[in-house]
C-alpha cells in the first residue's frame, strides 16, 4: 500500500530514502543505461529500508541483497546467460582472488572504496541459489521479505538464516558460517573411477578448513555427449554417482567460473598480507609480512571507521617470486606505529594492500 518516487539532486549515486529513492539526475539519460543502479535502489525499499539491520555487522543484508536483487532483474530482463555474465564481473572477473584477503562481511571495513558487502553478499545468495534450488530460494526470498515479525522492524543476520533454514528444511550453519566469519575460499580436488559402462565415480574432496557446503558446477565430457550438472559438496570428502551414455573422457570442474572455488593448480594469490603482530597494537605499534609473486610497487592506504582516507604510506617497489614459485625471500616485514605527533585516536583502522594488481585489506585495533 506504499507510494514510491524518485527523487533527482546533483551528486553522484543513489540513495535508498524510504519511498522516495534519491538518484543523480545524469542517471536519468532515457535508453536504460544505468537500470541496475535504480532497481538496486528499489530493492533497498524491501531489504534495508523494511527489513533494517540491527548492526553494522549485518549491512550486507542491506547490500548484498540489493546487488543480487539487480542479477535477478538482469535475469528476468535478459536471460540466464546475462545473469551470469552480471556475477562474473561483480565476482571473478572483478575480484580475482575470489575476496581473499578483502575482510569478512560479518566484521566489513568501510562499504567504500571496499565493494565487499555488495558483490560478496550478493555471491553468497547466488551460492545458496544454486546449491538449494530455485524453489526454495524464492520461498526464502519471499518469506523474508514479509515475515510479520521482521518487516517494517530490526533484523539480524541471525534471524535471516532462521528463514533461509525453514525454507530448506534443514540447517544451514555449515553454508553460511564459512563464507560470513571468514574471508578463505575452499580449495577442492577431484578423482574419477569409471564404474562400468556408462557410470562414473566422481570424489570431490575439501583441502582446508573449514569445511564449506558448496555447489561445485563440474562438465562430463565424453564423444557422445558434454554432460553439465551441479553437485552439492557438504562434506570434505564426498563420491558422487554419475551416469553417461558412453564412456567418459575427462572432466571440469567450474569451467565457467559459476562457483567461489579454487582447485589445487589455481595460482597462487599475488599478493598476501599478514597480521599486524600484535593486534591490538600500542604506541610501540606492529609488524606485517607482505609477500608478492612477481615484483610490484605496494601502497597501503589507511582509513578509518567513517571510511574517510586518514594515511598514505608508499613501501615502493618490493621483490616477488623467481619464475619457477620459488621465493626469492621469505617476505617482506613492514613495520608500523602511530607517530607521536599524529591525533590517531584509540579504535578501529582498516589497512588497504595494493600490489601486483590485487588488493588485501587487515583490520586494526590501535590502543593509546
Amino acid at each position: 500500500g506504499e507510494k514510491y518516487a524518485q527523487v533527482e539532486f546533483k551528486w553522484i549515486g543513489g540513495m535508498e530514502h524510504t519511498t522516495a529513492s534519491s538518484l543523480a539526475q545524469l542517471l536519468f539519460t532515457g535508453d536504460g543505461r544505468f537500470e541496475n543502479i535504480f532497481v538496486h535502489e528499489l530493492v533497498h525499499q524491501w531489504f534495508g529500508d523494511s527489513l533494517t539491520p540491527a548492526a553494522w555487522s549485518d549491512i550486507w543484508l542491506n547490500e548484498g541483497f540489493a546487488r543480487y536483487g539487480e542479477a535477478l532483474w538482469v535475469e528476468h530482463r535478459y536471460g540466464r546467460q546475462a545473469y551470469l555474465d552480471f556475477m562474473a564481473d561483480i565476482g571473478p572477473q572483478g575480484h580475482p582472488e575470489l575476496f581473499r584477503g578483502d575482510g569478512v562481511l560479518s566484521n566489513p571495513n568501510p562499504i567504500l572504496p571496499n565493494t565487499l558487502v555488495y558483490d560478496k553478499g550478493a555471491w553468497v545468495l547466488h551460492m545458496l541459489r544454486e546449491l538449494e534450488g530455485d524453489a526454495v530460494f524464492r520461498a526464502f526470498l519471499r518469506d523474508y521479505a514479509n515475515d510479520p515479525r521482521l518487516k517494517h522492524g530490526l533484523v539480524t543476520e541471525a534471524e535471516m538464516i532462521v528463514v533461509a533454514e525453514a525454507a530448506a528444511g534443514r540447517s544451514l550453519h555449515a553454508f553460511f558460517r564459512p563464507w560470513l566469519d571468514t574471508d578463505l575460499v575452499p580449495v577442492i580436488s577431484h578423482t574419477v573411477r569409471q564404474s562400468g559402462a556408462g557410470a562414473v565415480d566422481l570424489t570431490l574432496t575439501q583441502h582446508r578448513d573449514p569445511v564449506f557446503e558448496i555447489p561445485v558446477p563440474v562438465v562430463l565430457h565424453s564423444g557422445c555427449a558434454e554432460v553439465r550438472t551441479t553437485l552439492a559438496l557438504t562434506r570434505a570428502k564426498q563420491t558422487f554417482r554419475l551416469e553417461l551414455d558412453c564412456p567418459l573422457d575427462s572432466v571440469s570442474i567450474d569451467p565457467d567460473g559459476l562457483a567461489l572455488v579454487r582447485t589445487l593448480d589455481s595460482p597462487p594469490p599475488a599478493l598476501t598480507v599478514t597480521g599486524p603482530a600484535p593486534n591490538p597494537l600500542g604506541a610501540g605499534g606492529g609488524s606485517f609480512m607482505i609477500l608478492l609473486t612477481r615484483e610490484s610497487q605496494v601502497v597501503v592506504n589507511i582509513y578509518n571507521i567513517k571510511g574517510s582516507l586518514i594515511a598514505t604510506e608508499d613501501l615502493g617497489l618490493l621483490h616477488g617470486t623467481a619464475p619457477e614459485g620459488v621465493p626469492i625471500a621469505p617476505g617482506h616485514v613492514w613495520d608500523w606505529a602511530p607517530s607521536p605527533d599524529d591525533d590517531l585516536a584509540s579504535g578501529l583502522y582498516f589497512f588497504e594492500f595494493l600490489g601486483a594488481g590485487a588488493r588485501q585489506v587487515r583490520s586494526v585495533t590501535l590502543v593509546r
